[in-house]
């Protein structure tokens, strides 16, 4: 119980709570809250899991954990359930970014719907040149439909901690129950209807739709890396614009 302990208290202190105000929370004496975090005694199953619900924080992280030295905001709260993701950084306290490699057997393990950290605990991590706030994962992407973004680059997004924060417009990596791995512009049609509209950059796709409760995790675009060399585009701008039109009429007609 000495990792929990020490967790209890940097938690209290985050929330900057004192001990008769956790206990309040918790419904037991400021005493009975101090023995547990000078761990003279330790707390039965049913207030350990209380205390998990009340900061939210896995259970096993809770007791297994130093969350201190990951700091106040190494964790972001998944939207309906208390799966935590920590954010990776290096030795200079620098985020890092994890990779999802490209490959059938990794792609199926992290549409598994494994637990996140049993599954990525060792993939490859990269760095962005620049500071973005969040949480990080580069995809990669296969396919045509998001030219100018050429297929085999990887796809860098932000994780998002509720669906009913995507914005209308804006480029998303979607991973949905199906399993399957998405990369579109999103329109968010969830309050009317309950759904996602999903828009490929390439005109030549048609636009479709995914149920809201379909979505497993979603991350805004935040950069691409790629090793291809800009080609030459093969459509002409009068298809371009025409291409457009129709798919304008479409979202009109769905919207």
């Amino acid at each position: 119980m000495n990792l929990f302990t020490q967790n209890i208290r940097f938690l209290r202190n985050q929330a900057k709570l004192t001990q008769q105000g956790l206990a309040e929370k918790l419904d037991i004496t400021k005493a009975r809250l101090g023995a547990y975090e000078e761990g003279r005694s330790e707390p039965p199953y049913d207030l350990l899991l209380k205390l998990a619900e009340f900061f939210n924080i896995p259970l096993d992280l809770l007791l297994k954990q130093n969350l201190e030295e990951l700091g106040a905001g190494a964790f972001i709260p998944m939207d309906g359930n208390k799966v935590l993701f920590p954010v990776m950084v290096n030795e200079n306290n620098e985020d890092l970014i994890e990779v999802i490699p490209d490959n059938y057997r990794a792609a199926a393990g992290y549409l598994s719907g494994r637990p996140d950290d049993e599954y990525t605990g060792n993939l490859e991590t990269i760095r962005l040149p620049y500071k973005v706030d969040g949480k990080l994962r580069a995809f990669p992407i296969k396919g045509d439909s998001m030219l100018p973004i050429p297929s085999g680059s990887y796809v860098i997004g932000k994780f998002v901690e509720r669906t009913s924060e995507l914005k209308s417009g804006k480029l998303y990596i979607i991973v949905t129950k199906e399993p399957e791995i998405v990369f579109k512009r999103v329109y968010n049609q969830i309050q009317k209807n309950g759904l996602l509209l999903m828009e490929s950059l390439n005109p030549f796709y048609q636009p479709y739709t995914i149920p809201a409760d379909q979505i497993m995790q979603a991350w805004q675009y935040v950069a691409y890396i790629s090793n291809d060399e800009p080609s030459d585009t093969l459509i002409s701008m009068q298809q371009v614009m025409d291409k457009l039109e129709e798919i304008s009429k479409k979202i009109e007609t769905i919207s």
